[in-house]
């Protein structure tokens, strides 16, 4: 009897370490097993598109379906907020031309083709000059802001950057230079690109006069164009390859150049994705999020997900980079004090994309994120109880 008693207080002790090491551990893996968040199916499953808005409604495209989004009533969990539609082929990038047309980068019997919409429903497939071209030129990226699109089309070395009104004829030979991003701030378009093969080289360029100019060159993987308190286009950030936080600037005489702000997300990567928050209690609170992810060296523990960093009301950003929910921050894109639970659900994935739905589509102002291999993720409050979490999106 006395030998039962000591091994049960001994095997209760243990758990009882064991259970106090758990949740004091920092390791996010350890604290999923002690969230026990249920880990949802998610509706949007592979490695989804990034985010455009057309016509009222929020889109994503994953495998050969584009699905588009629109909450109409936020009282009700449907799965019909989402609907889908079939263009054809693998779907590799969506863009929208001001709110005119949709366009999708689609790989359909060995090659990359432009479809385009109207209304997000019905496709029809773009002719390229290029189509017969011996060389086997082909699309490889496509990006448009305001009134433009410009697409990225050639064979390996030998890349061109196009304005989609004008495709006869190249507006630059980036060598393995592919788009990634495109910002208009009210009068000129700026065009970030990358090397296809060496992380650290890339270039900023400006179209002005039907041409581009580059103003700066380094291993740009994003670009975001903020606004300032009337709603107009403000400050431009870049980010690179190793999260410095870069900033496309004008001075007296009209010159652009690119410096860098001083800021990065430590020895964190970005994946290149930049999008700004508005908390909906309090439009003046604004956030810039950077997706990150961890470098595959030296560690056992990746973090991933992505970080903040505070806009003023002119669009600029202010102090350093931080993680989401924590306790010494004035506001946070996600629930104050919820930086555990953060880890342990969106910030064990790479956020290849990640938008804020504004209210006129959503009055929830719902976060969506596309994850690099587990479908489209979705911070918003799923039992309507006040709890909000991040977790695939099921709808």
């Amino acid at each position: 009897m006395v030998k039962n008693m000591k091994m049960r207080t001994f095997i209760s002790l243990f758990l009882s370490l064991l259970f106090s090491f758990f949740i004091s551990c920092n390791d996010p893996v350890f604290y999923t097993i002690f969230q026990e968040e249920e880990q949802l199916e998610p509706l949007i499953s592979g490695s989804p598109t990034n985010f455009v808005f057309f016509k009222g409604r929020l889109y994503v495209a994953s495998g050969t379906d584009i699905w588009s989004y629109k909450s109409l009533n936020p009282n009700e969990r449907k799965r019909e907020y989402w609907t889908s539609a079939v263009p054809g082929g693998r779907i590799l990038q969506i863009a929208v031309m001001e709110d005119n047309y949709i366009f999708a980068l689609c790989e359909e019997a060995g090659r990359n083709v432009l479809k385009r919409s109207s209304d997000g429903r019905n496709w029809v497939k773009m002719e390229m000059p290029w189509e017969n071209d011996p060389q086997f030129k082909d699309l490889q990226s496509i990006h448009a802001a305001g009134n433009k699109l410009f697409l990225c089309a050639g064979v390996i070395g030998a890349f061109e950057i196009y304005d989609y009104d004008d495709l006869t004829t190249p507006l630059q030979r980036p060598q393995n230079r592919i788009i990634n991003g495109v910002v208009f701030n009210g009068s000129r378009h700026f065009i970030s690109t990358k090397h296809l093969i060496d992380e650290n080289s890339g270039n900023i360029y400006i179209f002005e006069s039907d041409t581009l100019r580059s103003i700066a060159s380094g291993p740009f993987v994003g670009i975001i164009c903020t606004e300032n308190s009337s709603g107009f286009p403000s400050r431009i950030y870049a980010i690179s390859r190793n999260s410095t936080l870069f900033e496309v600037r004008q001075n007296e005489e009209g010159e652009y150049s690119v410096v860098s702000r001083g800021v990065s997300m430590g020895r964190r990567l970005a994946t290149g994705t930049l999008a700004v928050w508005t908390d909906k209690n309090n439009p003046s609170n604004k956030l810039l999020l950077a997706g990150r992810q961890d470098e595959m060296k030296n560690t056992v523990n990746y973090v991933h997900g992505y970080m903040e960093i505070v806009l003023d009301s002119e669009g600029n950003i202010l102090g350093n980079f931080r993680e989401p929910g924590s306790n010494t921050a004035e506001f946070s894109s996600i629930k104050q004090g919820d930086n555990r639970r953060y880890l342990s659900t969106i910030g064990l994935h790479p956020v290849s994309h990640i938008i804020q739905v504004p209210s006129y589509i959503d009055s929830n102002m719902v976060i969506f994120a596309s994850t690099q291999k587990n479908g489209v993720w979705s911070y918003r409050d799923r039992n309507f109880n006040g709890d909000w979490l991040w977790n695939a999106e099921d709808y």
